[in-house]
């Protein structure tokens, strides 16, 4: 007779929990990122014991102070009522993503797996030693970015009058002399 354990007996392993590497530790500030995979969605209770819908998306991030490569994931969630009715608030973060990946949110097709590719910028915070992604923003198009403008032109110096105690005038700056 079988036992009801003979599906879950097998060998096993020490693994480092999860589909994706462990969290690397991710300096604050914003990074470019692309979402080099998206999971599929998967049920998971909260802190309150309430079932959520969630997925994950993986970023890789560029910047000049982190490693070629490094990885960052997100779960957001998708909201009872967007399931139901296909209304996404501004302030859900699936919203924010698709936002800053520049869908047209006032009427958009809702599938995650068409955003692997897609780039956008990223806001990461550290809290308690783990690097989160906090807010998501569009990339702007180098095209599309205003030119740079240059910088304010110094003031000539005004002569000085000389007289007992004043200070002589400043000399110019040397353009040759400065670089």
């Amino acid at each position: 007779m079988a036992s009801s354990w003979d599906t879950f007996a097998r060998e096993g392993q020490e693994g480092s929990g999860g589909d994706f590497p462990d969290r690397p530790h991710v300096p604050d500030g914003v990074y470019r990122a692309q979402i080099t995979r998206v999971g599929e969605p998967y049920d998971k209770a909260n802190q309150q014991g309430v079932m959520e819908t969630k997925f994950a998306v993986e970023f890789t991030l560029s910047g000049k102070r982190i490693p070629e490569g490094t990885i960052i994931p997100d779960f957001p969630k998708m909201t009872p009522k967007f399931l139901d009715s296909g209304f996404l608030h501004p302030k859900a973060k699936v919203y924010q993503i698709m936002a800053a990946l520049g869908y047209d949110m006032g009427h958009f097709t809702f599938n995650p797996p068409e955003w692997v590719g897609l780039r956008c910028q990223v806001v990461v915070k550290n809290e308690d030693g783990t690097s989160w992604i906090t807010d998501y923003l569009r990339l702007e198009d180098e095209d599309d970015a205003p030119a740079a403008a240059p910088p304010p032109a110094r003031p000539a110096a005004r002569p000085q009058p000389t007289a007992a105690g004043a200070r002589p005038a400043r000399r110019q700056a040397d353009a040759e002399w400065d670089e």
